[in-house]
């Protein structure tokens, strides 16, 4: 079983607040701390106990694949262990403990004041030669060629902050106590973060981001060499998903479960997080990598079976470099803006066909001008990108410039909620977040998915209370859509 969570999001003695030296601290017993002792185990241990379960069969995907092991759910023994009795005992203590983040920075030459951001944890769960020192060597690397290349008269447009974070696995705390603390400054100056947690599971890119990134990601990838012989790490990626029967490859939203969550997910900021991952066309039922946070993490299985000669590794750092560099010194922003809207149109075009659209129809009868609104929020998107196609940057003044890249900057920030989603005040996205009920995965309007979750099982005084709630969340996406359109019709370039 593997040690870790993702659930949490900072220290929980000061939600919503840093934690630094002078900040008000809950007592102990106040905090929401999780409830239930765990105790990870390995499988041979997990076989004894498995193979004695009784009671109903086990869902097909719950499974795993231990042989002679049934995999029912319990709470019973079989009848030949009824009189078993299982005693688990923890070692848990609660102990406060100071972290740090180390932070560095290049000066931007130009805007300074415009932070261009890379980040990876560096604690872990044993060794740790994955997750996450395969992303720590590729940020050492990539700082050591940005030196390099300072040596030889190179100064970056941006200033370019490189973020070590400390406490990632006890729950993101490093990065989200920092991203407390410069809230304010973050959401009014950072123009994108690069998140590489675990560079290397595999040698097949994936590229989780906000759609403002898809277009150059693609671009990127096809200037980076292959890692497995291709001419390029876009012609592995496109190869991966010919085999998966599509025409290019699949571009993710971010799910969480590392340090972008609260960039991404609290303030708003664009963020890309960048790995290697499994070839799923050959290791399906794999989801990570067998070693994941176990004492198997180590050098030896890095250097002999995932990733010999540092290939992957070193195409990661690649990517990276370029991407930064990218952010950093175009002069009009490169976001893709039309793949905003776009995206979000695919998530209600996926509720319609999962029949989830009629249900919300039927719950809230104006449903349809959240659809208008996002209509007119594309439409308004279009003229944008194709108004700013036009223009040539070296037409532009510096005001001019520096005006519609803070528009395409701040616009996700249109799509926070100061409240947080439905019972989830540090997730702010309103339509990119990761669902509560799976933090990895990504998912796009939450709030959504979250309050229509088992529905059918609540009484009808809940199921009242849950559809003033769907009513009130559908109302709140309509008007940051409104919101996101007149937010890019103000374009005095036009």
């Amino acid at each position: 079983m593997q040690r870790g969570t993702t659930n949490l999001m900072g220290d929980l003695l000061t939600p919503g607040w840093p934690s630094t030296a002078h900040a008000y601290r809950l007592k102990i017993e106040d905090a929401k701390l999780p409830k239930i002792p765990c105790q990870p185990i390995g499988y041979n241990d997990a076989r004894v106990l498995l193979e004695k379960i009784g009671g109903a069969p086990a869902p097909g995907a719950w499974k795993g694949g231990l042989t002679g092991v049934a995999y029912n759910l319990g709470p019973e023994l079989l009848d030949q262990y009824r009189s078993y009795r299982l005693r688990l005992n923890t070692h848990n203590t609660l102990q406060v403990h100071r972290s740090y983040n180390v932070i560095a920075t290049i000066r931007g030459d130009v805007e300074p004041d415009r932070y261009v951001l890379l980040g990876n944890h560096r604690d872990a769960w044993g060794y740790g030669a994955a997750d996450p020192s395969s992303g720590t060597a590729q940020m050492l690397e990539t700082a050591r060629v940005l030196g390099q290349l300072i040596t030889e008269g190179w100064r970056p447009r941006r200033t370019l902050v490189l973020c070590s974070w400390g406490a990632e696995e006890y729950g993101l705390i490093g990065s989200t106590e920092w991203v407390e603390e410069h809230v304010n400054k973050l959401q009014e100056r950072a123009v994108m973060y690069l998140n590489t947690d675990t560079c290397v599971r595999g040698p097949i890119i994936n590229a989780a981001s906000s759609p403002l990134f898809w277009d150059s990601i693609t671009m990127i990838t096809k200037m980076v060499p292959g890692v497995r012989g291709g001419a390029t790490v876009y012609e592995e990626w496109e190869a991966y998903h010919a085999v998966r029967n599509r025409t290019s490859p699949e571009m993710e939203t971010l799910g969480s479960g590392s340090d972008h969550a609260s960039f991404a997910f609290y303030c708003g900021i664009p963020c890309l997080n960048l790995g290697f991952r499994i070839d799923k066309n050959k290791h399906d039922i794999i989801s990570k990598y067998p070693s994941y946070h176990t004492g198997y993490d180590t050098f030896y299985m890095m250097d002999q079976n995932m990733d010999p000669g540092f290939r992957i590794h070193q195409g990661c750092s690649r990517v990276a470099a370029l991407t930064l560099r990218y952010f950093a010194d175009s002069v009009l922003l490169p976001y893709s803006l039309e793949h905003l809207p776009k995206a979000m149109k695919d998530a209600l075009d996926a509720l319609r066909k999962g029949g989830k659209r009629d249900k919300l129809i039927s719950i809230y009868d104006k449903y349809y001008l959240l659809e208008e609104s996002l209509m007119n929020f594309t439409y308004k998107s279009t003229i944008f990108s194709r108004v700013l196609k036009e223009k040539r940057s070296e037409n532009l003044d510096p005001l001019t410039i520096r005006a519609i890249n803070d528009q395409m900057m701040k616009l996700e920030q249109v799509f926070i909620l100061p409240a947080g989603l439905p019972g989830r005040p540090q997730i702010r996205h309103a339509v990119f977040a990761p669902s509560q009920f799976d933090s990895y995965a990504s998912s796009s309007f939450p709030g959504i998915t979250d309050l229509l979750y088992n529905m059918e099982k609540l009484t009808d005084i809940e199921r009242q209370k849950r559809e003033e709630q769907i009513k009130r969340h559908l109302s709140d996406l309509t008007i940051m859509m409104q919101r996101a359109a007149s937010f890019l019709k103000d374009f005095h370039v036009i």
